[in-house]
């Protein structure tokens, strides 16, 4: 699903994939995804969050949010995933290649 980041209009894309998104040191990937569990929505958020993946300092690092619009200012969740990354790249399939 399409997110809003600094309470701007919703992102035109479903997945961004450029350098430095996120303050990451190479490359930076965020996107919305569902399966957030919340057993019969005791908590006050839906089951679909913003999640990244950047690096830094040679730490691929998680980013996510607990909602997938976020206001001004609000900070992203991290946790270290990997350490002595040397780079980070991905792949995309258009439905017909991977690009």
């Amino acid at each position: 699903r399409q997110t809003r980041t600094n309470g701007e209009d919703p992102a035109g894309q479903l997945i961004f994939w450029s350098d430095y998104l996120l303050d990451s040191d190479a490359k930076g990937l965020m996107f919305a995804r569902v399966g957030w569990h919340n057993p019969q929505q005791q908590f006050p958020r839906g089951e679909v969050t913003k999640v990244g993946y950047r690096v830094k300092e040679e730490t691929l690092q998680r980013v996510w949010w607990r909602y997938p619009d976020t206001p001004v200012g609000q900070e992203g969740i991290v946790t270290p995933l990997l350490t002595q990354v040397e780079s980070f790249d991905m792949r995309f399939y258009d439905g017909k290649q991977w690009k």
